[in-house]
């Protein structure tokens, strides 16, 4: 058991007071979803222009978003703002004293942020010879995501053929640098929400 939270931003201008507003919130959800996963908090930052900045560590949502890291990764946050990802984890595979382990999870080009269980992981990995960098089975969607980034764009059609092959359970939000307007989101048999949030056009 994991937590997911987001914004998704779109392209839009926004003033300051938005952005903060919406740093805020991002701020807020990231706490609530502390009870689905008090052993790793992780966030991550997209930009339209593929910049990123990633930062998790093996504490709470409540002491995370105290430290100064994630205070200048909100606070350097301007109009190429694409996507900010959040995700609280809950240790099943993986020490999360690993930071590897812990998500948002980078994969070549792909970021991405997983809630559930692949259980042929370790097979699916083997099979297609692929290189692993953390313990944690849900590596396996962001390098399959990021195999199937062809030509700075992603090939759904080509990342959905391959992801047919995982077992187990998947909700999971992932972006890629190269093509940063494209956000997947999977609905599997985990839960998720979107909500638009009409005033300020975005997603969370």
């Amino acid at each position: 058991m994991c937590g997911l939270a987001g914004v998704i931003f779109g392209n839009k201008r926004r003033r300051a007071e938005e952005r903060e507003y919406l740093a805020w919130l991002f701020t807020r959800l990231l706490v609530l979803r502390e009870e689905r996963g008090p052993h790793a908090t992780g966030a991550a930052r997209l930009d339209t222009d593929g910049g990123h900045r990633l930062f998790k560590r093996p504490v709470t949502a409540e002491r995370f978003v105290t430290d100064k890291a994630f205070a200048e990764l909100l606070a350097s946050m301007d109009n190429r703002a694409a996507l900010l990802l959040g995700h609280t984890r809950w240790r099943t595979r993986g020490d999360e004293r690993v930071n590897s382990n812990n998500h948002p999870i980078r994969a070549g080009e792909v970021i991405g942020t997983h809630n559930g269980t692949i259980y042929n992981a370790d097979y699916l990995f083997r099979r297609w010879k692929m290189r692993r960098f953390a313990e944690v089975d849900s590596e396996i969607l962001f390098r399959l995501a990021a195999n199937a980034a062809w030509d700075g764009a992603m090939d759904i059609e080509r990342f959905k053929a391959r992801l047919r092959r995982c077992r187990g359970q998947i909700t999971a939000v992932i972006a890629c640098r190269t093509d940063p307007q494209t956000v997947i989101v999977l609905k599997g048999n985990r839960p998720l929400e979107l909500r638009w949030h009409p005033r300020r056009k975005a997603v969370l």
